[in-house]
């Protein structure tokens, strides 16, 4: 704040004090001009009294109050994801804050976007078909008024789609009455469905070498 004294009588000074409420940065002094900086302690506005005394000869004026309101900064939204997600599906961030603030953001580095967020402060950030980590980093938030240039960020993880790398039979050729048996090389621990010859489907679960064997 910048707040100039004076008086219709030359040689006057001028002494403060100070009051804060929900606020910080003020000091009491003296001079002929009060310069401090103030913050805002919570996500409320706060106040600061200055009560200002002025002097002339050895005497006291009649003390002054004035406040300065001291506007909150638009609280940082708060992100939830639906983190992990399987590669191809969509990366989806919830963003939940003040209502119908701006929000400025970016996702993996590109350039900067804005949503506006929602009566109940609430706004929703898509990437769809996500092939890997998707990172939204938040680097200000505008209410109309005064602008908060905090910074989080928050990732979204894309796993890689399981895969069957090959299937062979353990023997090409057999005997009647002999059992077909089938390998299956995949990624380790996945959980594979398959048919044999069009009946119903079965599972078998790769080992953590990524090898099953099935039988027929």
């Amino acid at each position: 704040t910048n707040i100039a004294l004076t008086s219709t009588l030359s040689g006057t000074t001028f002494s403060w004090t100070i009051v804060e409420t929900n606020a910080s940065g003020a000091m009491p002094g003296s001079g002929n001009t009060i310069t401090n900086t103030l913050t805002a302690t919570g996500n409320t506005n706060g106040t600061v009294v200055y009560t200002i005394t002025p002097t002339n000869n050895g005497c006291s004026g009649i003390p002054i109050d004035v406040t300065v309101t001291v506007l909150a900064l638009p609280a940082t939204p708060t992100i939830t994801t639906n983190s992990p997600i399987c590669s191809g599906s969509d990366a989806i961030f919830t963003l939940t804050g003040l209502p119908n603030a701006t929000v400025t953001y970016s996702v993996n580095g590109n350039p900067a976007q804005t949503i506006v967020l929602d009566g109940s402060g609430s706004g929703v950030v898509t990437e769809t078909n996500a092939t890997s980590n998707v990172v939204l980093v938040i680097s200000n938030i505008n209410d109309g008024t005064c602008n908060n240039p905090n910074t989080t960020t928050a990732t979204i993880t894309v796993n890689s789609l399981p895969n069957v790398n090959s299937l062979t039979a353990v023997s090409p050729q057999i005997c009647t009455d002999t059992s077909a048996a089938f390998t299956i090389v995949g990624t380790p621990n996945a959980t594979v469905t398959y048919s044999l010859n069009g009946n119903a489907s079965q599972t078998v679960v790769l080992n953590a070498s990524g090898t099953a064997t099935v039988t027929q």
